[in-house]
């Protein structure tokens, strides 16, 4: 299909649905992008770049993912709970057997979880965090300093002065940990750097406590 008849697929679709197909990753050829950013102009409209990576699905969609598999698994360890007590009665080697399995199982992943860099750990429990408490992927994201994901976030969603229920921002995490290029990309996107958290600081307090005295002169200019 070439970009005139995409054009004529596309041109009924809203601004908002073109951008979330771009954002979703759908594998767009190089054609369909030229016609959702022709369209868009002709509207008049900003048109963002392109994403360098397919934007993640909304938080909610994540949530539900991980509660669904905390109840697969936990139905799962009540069944072999179940099966183990009913083995313990007539074939107690292989119950003996299982069991040392499944303590097998859970000692390596705490061994995999000691040998873990406080780094490593804290990075994924952020990552668990997200979509729970109001943490968004941006949120995440900037706390890291992955300043590409940052702009395809801040160019396709809308949260980048969306507050967790602390109520922390993304320009709040880049600048508690450092990433000046996020701060400063956030701050020309238009955050909010007046917004406060539940114990009153702002983006600018946390980068003061931490000694980033750029990113404090930054978000005083």
């Amino acid at each position: 299909m070439n970009k005139n008849d995409l054009k004529t697929q596309y041109d009924e679709y809203t601004t908002e649905h073109l951008l979330q197909l771009r954002a979703r990753g759908d594998g767009l050829i190089d054609e369909a992008h030229a016609a959702i950013e022709e369209i868009i102009e002709s509207r008049g409209e900003l048109v963002p770049p392109r994403p360098k990576s397919p934007i993640s699905q909304k938080q909610k969609t994540r949530n539900k993912n991980q509660n669904t598999f905390k109840l697969i698994f936990s139905v799962i360890a009540f069944f072999c709970a179940a099966v183990i007590a009913q083995l313990l009665k007539v074939n107690i080697p292989l119950a003996f057997f299982i069991s040392f399995i499944f303590i097998a199982y859970l000692l390596y992943g705490w061994n995999k979880k000691r040998k873990s860099s406080p780094e490593d750990v804290a990075r994924a429990e952020a990552l668990a965090k997200i979509g729970t408490g109001g943490f968004t992927e941006l949120m995440f994201f900037a706390s890291e300093g992955n300043l590409e994901k940052v702009q395809d976030l801040v160019n396709y969603t809308d949260e980048i002065n969306t507050q967790d229920h602390q109520g922390g921002t993304a320009l709040m995490y880049a600048s508690k940990n450092g990433h000046e290029k996020i701060v400063e990309f956030l701050l020309n996107a238009k955050a909010n750097r007046e917004l406060k958290t539940k114990n009153g600081s702002t983006a600018s307090d946390f980068a003061h406590r931490e000694s980033h005295e750029k990113i404090v002169r930054l978000l005083s200019s």
